[in-house]
C-alpha cells in the first residue's frame, strides 16, 4: 500500500510538473493602436525605451515605448507604460488615452463596415470586364480613396454605445480605427474582387470559343 501511495505521489508530482512548463506565463501588451500582443518572453529595455522580444520565426523584434500604453500579467496586474503626451496634435492623459484605446478596440471588433467590404469586391471584380487588365486595378484603388473619406458617424457610435455619449476620446479613438477598417476592408475585399473577376473573365473568354 505504501509503494502504491508513492506511485501515486510520484504521478501527481510529474503532473504538476509539466502542466507548469506548459502554463507559461503569458502578459498582454496593450498598444496605443488598440491592438493586443500576447508574449511570454520579452525584455524591457529602459535605456533605449523599448521592449525586445521574439516572434515565432525567432526573430528579435523591437517596440517603442512610444507605442506601448501598458503591460498586463497573466493575473491581471497592469503596469502602466505610456506618459501623458501630444499624439497627433492631441494631448492625452493616461484616462483619455486608455478611453481612446476602448474606442479603437470596440471599432475593430464591433465596427461592420459591410459597404465597404461590398464596394471593394463589387469594384474589384468588375473593373475586369470595364477596362484592360492593367487599367482595372484603377477601378477598385479609386473606391478605395473614396472609402478613406468616409468614417462613421459620431451619432451611429453613441447609438450603440450610449453611455459612451460624453466620453469624447471613447468617439474619436471608434473614428480612428472604424476608419481604417473601412479602408482595410475595402482593399482587401477589392484584392479578392480582382481575383475572382479574372477567373470569370477566364471562363467566360472559354466559353465563347
Amino acid at each position: 500500500m505504501t509503494i502504491f501511495k508513492r506511485l501515486l505521489f510520484v504521478i501527481f508530482f510529474l503532473l504538476v510538473v509539466t502542466y507548469s512548463k506548459l502554463a507559461v506565463s503569458q502578459d498582454t501588451i496593450l498598444l496605443v493602436s488598440g491592438d493586443k500582443m500576447v508574449l511570454n518572453n520579452y525584455t524591457l529595455v529602459d535605456s533605449t525605451f523599448s521592449l525586445n522580444y521574439f516572434n515565432k520565426r525567432g526573430k528579435e523584434k523591437s517596440i517603442d515605448y512610444y507605442y506601448i500604453f501598458s503591460i498586463i500579467d497573466s493575473t491581471g496586474n497592469e503596469r502602466i507604460l505610456f506618459e501623458p503626451s501630444k499624439i497627433e496634435g492631441v494631448d492625452y492623459t493616461i484616462p483619455q488615452m486608455r478611453s481612446f484605446i476602448d474606442g479603437e478596440i470596440a471599432a475593430y471588433k464591433n465596427h461592420k463596415a459591410r459597404i465597404a467590404t461590398a464596394s471593394g469586391f463589387v469594384f474589384g471584380a468588375a473593373g475586369m470586364f470595364l477596362l484592360p487588365t492593367f487599367y482595372s486595378l484603377l477601378i477598385p484603388a479609386t473606391n478605395s480613396f473614396a472609402v478613406s473619406l468616409t468614417k462613421p458617424r459620431k451619432k451611429n457610435i453613441i447609438k450603440k454605445y450610449p453611455d459612451k455619449a460624453n466620453n469624447k476620446y471613447f468617439i474619436d479613438g471608434y473614428t480612428k480605427a472604424g476608419k481604417e477598417k473601412r479602408i482595410n476592408n475595402s482593399i482587401k475585399s477589392g484584392l479578392i474582387g480582382v481575383v475572382t473577376g479574372i477567373i470569370a473573365a477566364i471562363i467566360y473568354a472559354t466559353l465563347l470559343k
